[in-house]
């Protein structure tokens, strides 16, 4: 099964996923024209337009997945799967970090430990 990963920051999931041979898109232009080609994807969400009709799973990197299941494209037997309630704890904690590390401007102070 060819699988294709779409995500902005690709980079990222690239070095962790390496004993995968999944491939990776971060331009939602490009996927668009790419996906006729593979028959899984991970994705956070998507809009109505693309063409999922090839797809037979679909992995989402959020806990909805209201984006795949109305899309009109997909077929009744595609296999969605989804971030489970299990990681609850863990979504919480990303989203706390990351309004810390933004109210607390992390970055300027990092770049001035660096100097």
């Amino acid at each position: 099964m060819r699988v294709i990963l779409f995500n902005n920051e690709t980079e990222r999931f690239q070095e962790r996923l390496k004993q995968y041979a999944f491939d990776y898109e971060s331009n939602y232009q490009r996927l668009k024209e790419r996906i006729k080609d593979y028959e899984g994807l991970i994705a956070f969400g998507l809009d109505q337009t693309i063409d999922l009709s090839n797809i037979k799973w679909i992995q989402s990197l959020g806990a909805g997945v209201d984006w795949a299941v109305n899309n009109p494209s997909l077929k009744e037997n595609t296999v969605i799967t989804r971030v489970t309630k299990g990681l609850e704890q863990e979504l919480f904690e990303y989203t706390l970090t990351r309004i810390l590390y933004y109210y607390q401007n992390v970055d300027y102070h990092l770049k001035n430990q660096q100097k």
